[in-house]
């Protein structure tokens, strides 16, 4: 702890071992986790590594036995200090960006060898067997898959995230990485950690935040859609209306004096006219061989019985 008060007070502090290449990479990764919070992101610690580690030649192949060799120099340095970043993520749970995962997926690429990271036991080593051109990068694939390795608790508005940590040092605060020790437990009696139950919430929390959107933005469409088919029934009424004739002489008022005499005339219909016109024959024959007597021939100057002659004028005009 004394090498942080110092860059504390704008001092500057040399650290090395008697190789530099073990516990100087320890002890400077763990004081940058404790005093810059850009450390305790994803990417910080992908850098951290890379920078202290790797590019200042700690030797993989050596210490994690990648090929036959002296069994003494085999030591878990790197994972030490996976264990001391894990600590203080117990004790400060809402100050580091990435979660369990992500340290565990580091200390099993150590071993692997899948990726060309931890390769070597020096950079000069990786030049020359050209590892960057033949191998990929484990940075790419922890980054694509970044939200598998996202401590949902993270804030960084936190007062945990800004400024330096100082975690309690007392044994008691110490605990057992049943992530890292206790694998093979997880077969006969599999648990879940708190942060994997609180990432499978908001996992679940994201696709029900996803479906609301999308069935308001389906609610929003049909609105439209209903609005615009309204309008269009609208004004199809309104044209019907206006291009449906109107009649005239049935619903409206007659106020021109010849459309009412007209409709005057058209209605007196007399018996007789409606007789001729409906019968053919008899409108052609005369009305003696119908026989029909002619109420007009009568003579109102001598009753009922009297009768007009049919050789005078007056009956002539009457017969015309």
């Amino acid at each position: 702890m004394g090498g942080l008060s110092g860059p504390e007070e704008g001092v500057s502090v040399l650290v090395h071992c008697s190789d530099g290449w073990d516990r100087t990479a320890q002890v400077c990764s763990v004081a940058s986790v404790l005093l810059d919070p850009y450390y305790r992101t994803l990417k910080g610690l992908m850098v951290l590594i890379e920078k202290d580690w790797v590019s200042f030649g700690h030797k993989f192949s050596h210490r994690y036995s990648h090929l036959d060799g002296d069994p003494k120099e085999v030591s878990p340095v790197l994972d030490q200090f996976l264990e001391c970043v894990w600590q203080l993520m117990e004790q400060f749970p809402c100050a580091f960006e990435y979660n369990e995962r992500l340290l565990l997926q580091v200390h099993t690429h150590t071993h692997s060898c899948q990726y060309g990271n931890f390769m070597g036991n020096s950079e000069k080593e990786r030049k020359d067997l050209r590892i960057r051109e033949r191998t990929h990068s484990l940075w790419a694939h922890l980054w694509k898959n970044r939200a598998d390795y996202t401590n949902p608790l993270y804030r960084s508005d936190h007062s945990q995230t800004q400024g330096v940590l100082r975690p309690v040092t007392a044994p008691y605060c110490f605990k057992l990485w049943r992530g890292m020790y206790s694998r093979s437990e997880r077969g006969m009696r599999p648990f879940q950690s708190a942060v994997d139950f609180l990432m499978a919430v908001k996992e679940e929390t994201q696709q029900l935040e996803e479906e609301l959107a999308t069935h308001e933005e389906k609610i929003a469409n049909l609105e439209k859609q209903g609005k615009r088919v309204q309008a269009k029934e609208g004004t199809a009424g309104k044209n019907s209306e206006a291009n449906t004739p109107q009649s005239y002489t049935g619903s409206l008022p007659t106020n021109s004096p010849v459309q009412q005499r007209e409709l005057e005339s058209s209605q007196l219909i007399l018996p007789r006219d409606v007789l001729k016109s409906s019968d053919p024959d008899l409108s052609v024959n005369s009305d003696q061989e119908s026989g029909v007597a002619d109420l007009s021939c009568l003579s109102p100057i001598g009753g009922e019985g009297s009768v007009k002659d049919p050789d005078s004028d007056e009956a002539a005009y009457c017969t015309a």
